[in-house]
């Protein structure tokens, strides 16, 4: 498989979306403009991206490994809620 040619992440820590690199030619983001939606763990709008994120031979902002995690409320369609646990990573670097 490899790693992404592109990842998203929110400065909360969540991963938006990752695209191939079969798929990455497919996203049309006008010189590197915001992604198109607010995270949907935190709501939080400032989102950003690493290019081919858990790729050695390149320079890692954010590091594959997550830091934690977060517990997202979810309803299934009983209208029961449940949480289930989202990854966290340290993208202190990507937001500087």
């Amino acid at each position: 498989m490899g790693s992404p040619a592109r990842a998203y992440f929110c400065s909360n820590g969540h991963l938006l979306a990752s695209y191939g690199h079969h798929e990455v030619s497919f996203i049309d983001d006008d010189d590197d403009e915001e992604y198109p939606i607010p995270c949907p763990v935190c709501g939080c709008d400032k989102v950003d991206s690493q290019w081919e994120w858990g790729d050695d031979d390149y320079n890692q902002l954010v590091p594959v490994e997550a830091i934690g995690f977060d517990d997202e409320e979810r309803v299934d369609h009983y209208g029961n809620k449940y949480f289930i646990k989202v990854d966290k990573y340290d993208v202190s670097r990507l937001f500087e």
